[in-house]
């Protein structure tokens, strides 16, 4: 059974849309299960050299997570979302190209007779 051909797009446009919210909520998901972001130390009252060492690893800590971010965005927005979206719009743009030229064809095939 063949679909109407705005059945098609919706049925393409869904579809991808169903893909994009998927990948989206296991992203999310993962990242929920992360540990946030490390708690400042307290240092109050300690010497200096295990001040300097508990800062320094403060530091370090902050370092990852932000990392483990910036991971995020790259993994949800330029590794699958962008290329759904040209995907989603070069299929629509594909698919009215190919709309005109038919279009085109028939009139000047119907100018011929």
């Amino acid at each position: 059974m063949s679909l109407f051909p705005i059945q098609n797009k919706i049925v393409i446009g869904l579809t991808i849309g169903a893909a994009i919210v998927m990948i989206v909520l296991a992203v999310a998901a993962n990242y929920g299960y992360r540990k946030a972001m490390p708690l400042y130390p307290d240092i109050e009252r300690e010497p200096t050299d295990t001040v300097e060492a508990k800062i320094a690893n403060y530091k370090a800590l902050s370092e990852v997570v932000e990392k483990e971010e910036t991971f995020l965005y790259d993994l949800i927005v330029v590794k699958v979302l962008q290329p759904l979206f040209v995907l989603l719009i070069g299929s629509i743009a594909g698919i009215k190209l190919l709309e005109a030229l038919t279009n085109y064809i028939r009139a000047s095939n119907d100018k011929g007779k």
